[in-house]
């Protein structure tokens, strides 16, 4: 007879991979400055920095909240290129989106992660 367990496995390198891309969607106005509006410019530095501080928060506060919260960010800088009208021009929007989407994916990866539905071993 199989065993139904709960996944409760919050991985550290989660919550490094999280800062990592926060950090970089900070820095990532270098990428292309000619494209760069002063909008452009204030909402990836306020999304990198509020992805990195989520992902800092993780280490004390393993809630899942924070990692809704952080799926939202990171639709967020997905969608950020067709709301400030720069998709298409130069090599930001791309970087943008990429960064969104590997946000949106680990986010995800830890909601599931830490889903309390009890699961059968694989």
């Amino acid at each position: 007879m199989s065993r139904l367990t709960l996944s409760h496995s919050h991985k550290s390198w989660e919550d490094w991979m999280m800062m990592a891309l926060g950090g970089v969607l900070i820095v990532s106005m270098a990428w292309d400055p000619g494209v760069v509006s002063v909008w452009m410019a204030v909402n990836a530095i306020v999304v990198g920095f509020l992805v990195l501080t989520f992902a800092i928060s993780e280490f004390e506060l393993p809630e899942r909240w924070v990692e809704r919260v952080t799926f939202v960010l990171g639709l967020w800088a997905f969608l950020s290129p067709v709301l400030f009208g720069y998709f298409g021009f130069g090599t930001l929007w791309l970087v943008h989106m990429i960064i969104g989407a590997a946000v949106m994916a680990m986010a995800a990866l830890e909601l599931w992660q830490d889903d309390p539905t009890p699961r059968l071993p694989g």
